[in-house]
C-alpha cells in the first residue's frame, strides 16, 4: 500500500510499522501481514493509525500475525458472509471497535 500511495507519510513504511498491507480497490478485504517478530505492531504506535484510518475509509482487513489471524471491520460495513463462516470455523471472533 505504501509503494502504491504516494501520498502516505514516510512513518507509514512497512519497514518503519513492520507490516505490509495488500489487496486492491476491487478487493473485498485488504490483507495486514505482520512481522512475527513485532506481533503488536498493528496495535501500536504509527501501526495502529494506519490500521485506523484504513478501518475508518470502510475497508475490511485479515490481519496476519504469525499464525493467527483476526478480522478487523470496516467502519460502518456488514460483516460478510465468507467472513462470520470462516471465524466460526476457526473459532475465532471479529475485532469489533
Amino acid at each position: 500500500m505504501w509503494v502504491n500511495s504516494p501520498s502516505l507519510p514516510d512513518k507509514y513504511r512497512p519497514d518503519k510499522i513492520k507490516f505490509y498491507v495488500s489487496g486492491t480497490e476491487e478487493s473485498e478485504f485488504l490483507h495486514v501481514c505482520v512481522d512475527a517478530n513485532y506481533p503488536t505492531a498493528w496495535k501500536e504506535g504509527a501501526g495502529k493509525e494506519l490500521i485506523d484510518h484504513i478501518r475508518n475509509t470502510g475497508r475490511h482487513m485479515l490481519v496476519f500475525v504469525g499464525n493467527q489471524e483476526y478480522f478487523i471491520q470496516g467502519k460502518n460495513k456488514p460483516i460478510p458472509k465468507s467472513i462470520i463462516n470462516y471465524m466460526q470455523v476457526k473459532g475465532q471472533q471479529a475485532l469489533l471497535d
